[in-house]
């Protein structure tokens, strides 16, 4: 059964939060490319990155992008499909005016043994030509090079590039794939694409050796068109190459061209042409100018090939508005802001009952909480050990027991972030908040440090995030500066009154009817604000 093969098409869409200049430079820094090539990438609608890779490839390419903050899509290619694991179509390189180029005309015909090729497990280079790094004999000169034919060919049902170089007059060439090339052993060759070092190492080679022979469907690739596919067997094809090579008065026919044309019309990618019925060695063809009476075909200009709308309209709808969906993750001022909002809010819940437990004091051991401070009183260990156990508990409360529906604490409620899941739903279950907490035990025992430095990291997750596998996001909808002054407003007041409170009120009496009131505005504030928030209509973003 033929394997699935998959494409990664970029969508042109950046992740929410993430600047274009950012991640244009990030995305030089990872694919190893110059900014105009970025560009062209970013200007081109739906451009295919790689095509015909298996799933594990294709996953890693779109990780790649998401590292750098854009989007890519990977979609399963048609069984049969005639695409080529490469989809770029790069510029034409330059060839040096100078340079004379004989094309030969060579189509497959009925394959003969005598003309298999020899296989190349790996072609590399020395400093007169190249090594094929065979046992018979491994290194040729430049000088030794006859005829070189680049195609595409699928083999195992898998679609490659392939290389033929032919020596001297030996009608048995040498047969390498494009991938086992190592490019950077000729100077300037190497790129990151794989068509792009294949032109380039073509023209490398017609630089050292002028004399070099190319068949016709080569030649286009140097022009900028993508590789013909032939559908025979190689073998087919290395035969009627290996004919004109073997035919000396073939290859002494050579036409010269004075100046190499401009990009020559694209040429299809599988080639109608039948085979010939007899087998008669092909003869070599003058490659002259566009003739002004055939109107050529566009080229295909840039470094990618540009996906059609039909196929990308299909896709490009639920994928990019389900990515577009997830909110910008929080930023430190606002999640320092929600953690001082909490312990605020629990702060003033624990002055609020002070004064209750402060009269149990007073009628157990007869003397006030402040007054035991003052005087170190032998009950102070006692009210002293109460009163941080009831601080605990209300802080756990906060963070861990009070309901969450919406994924947020009372402070981040108040400043605009919640905490989600992987998979974008509100963080939810005491499980998960016991687990934050106890990070934000560890993250105070640092007094900060280890939360600060959490932000150093591209993932921007603290440890309560990492331990609770959840993260804090930015909400667009957002509470107005006066919500987030009431907690900090009330929990002043509280504090410059519950602790001199008797000497403030004369009376017991009078100092509950006092601490009940403000037990009941705090209330008021909080279901009123929560009332507001839920009636108001969302915005968006």
């Amino acid at each position: 059964m033929r394997p699935v093969r998959y494409k990664v098409v970029f969508s042109g869409v950046l992740y929410p939060g993430k600047k274009p200049r950012n991640v244009k430079r990030e995305l030089a820094r990872l694919l190893e490319m110059d900014s105009s090539q970025i560009e062209l990438l970013f200007s081109s609608p739906g451009p295919i990155i790689r095509q015909s890779l298996d799933l594990a490839t294709a996953l890693s390419y779109a990780k790649i992008f998401e590292e750098a903050g854009a989007i890519c899509h990977i979609s399963a290619l048609k069984p049969g499909t005639e695409e080529l694991d490469e989809s770029v179509a790069a510029q034409p390189v330059e060839i040096p005016k100078k340079s004379a180029i004989s094309v030969v005309s060579a189509d497959p015909i009925p394959a003969e043994a005598m003309y298999a090729p020899f296989s190349v497990p790996r072609l590399s280079g020395w400093e007169e030509g190249i090594d094929v790094n065979r046992k018979d004999k491994s290194r040729f000169s430049y000088s030794e090079i006859s005829l070189v034919s680049v195609f595409g060919n699928v083999e195992e049902n898998e679609k490659r590039f392939s290389v033929l170089i032919y020596i001297g007059t030996n009608r048995r060439g040498y047969l390498m794939e494009g991938s086992k090339i190592i490019f950077q052993d000729f100077p300037g060759v190497k790129d990151q694409m794989l068509l792009s070092s294949l032109r380039k190492f073509i023209a490398y080679l017609l630089e050292k050796n002028p004399d070099i022979h190319l068949d016709k469907r080569t030649y286009d690739f140097l022009q900028g068109v993508l590789p013909s596919l032939i559908k025979q067997d190689v073998a087919c094809l290395a035969t009627a190459l290996g004919k004109v090579v073997e035919s000396p008065e073939a290859l002494a026919g050579k036409k010269e061209m004075r100046e190499p044309p401009g990009p020559s019309p694209q040429a299809p990618s599988s080639p109608k042409t039948p085979p010939p019925s007899s087998p008669e060695k092909p003869r070599p063809q003058r490659m002259e100018a566009a003739e002004p009476e055939a109107a050529p075909r566009p080229l295909v200009k840039g470094l990618w090939k540009e996906e059609p709308d039909r196929i990308r309209n299909e896709w490009r709808g639920p994928t990019i508005e389900m990515i577009l969906s997830r909110q910008p993750s929080a930023p430190l001022h606002l999640r320092f802001l929600a953690a001082l909002l909490t312990l605020l809010v629990a702060g003033s819940f624990w002055l609020i009952l002070f004064i209750p437990t402060d009269l149990l004091f007073t009628s157990r051991f007869g003397v006030s909480v402040v007054a035991a401070y003052r005087s170190s009183a032998p009950a102070l260990p006692i009210m002293r050990g109460a009163l941080s156990a009831m601080a605990f508990l209300l802080l756990f409360y906060a963070i861990v027991v009070a309901p969450k529906p919406s994924g947020q604490t009372w402070g981040q409620r108040l400043a605009g972030i919640r905490v989600i899941r992987s998979d974008g739903t509100p963080a939810s279950g005491m499980d998960t908040w016991f687990l934050r907490f106890l990070g934000y035990l560890v993250l105070g025992a640092s007094l900060g440090v280890l939360y600060i430095m959490s932000f150093l990291s591209p993932e921007r997750l603290s440890l309560a995030d990492r331990i609770s596998r959840t993260r804090e996001v930015r909400l667009v909808d957002r509470p107005s500066v006066v919500w987030q002054l009431i907690p900090i407003a009330v929990f002043c007041t509280l504090a410059t009154s519950v602790f001199s409170y008797r000497s403030i009120w004369e009376t017991i009496p009078e100092s509950v009817i006092i601490w009940v009131g403000l037990v009941f505005f705090w209330i008021a504030v909080f279901f009123g604000y929560r009332a507001i928030r839920k009636g108001r209509p969302a915005k968006k973003a």
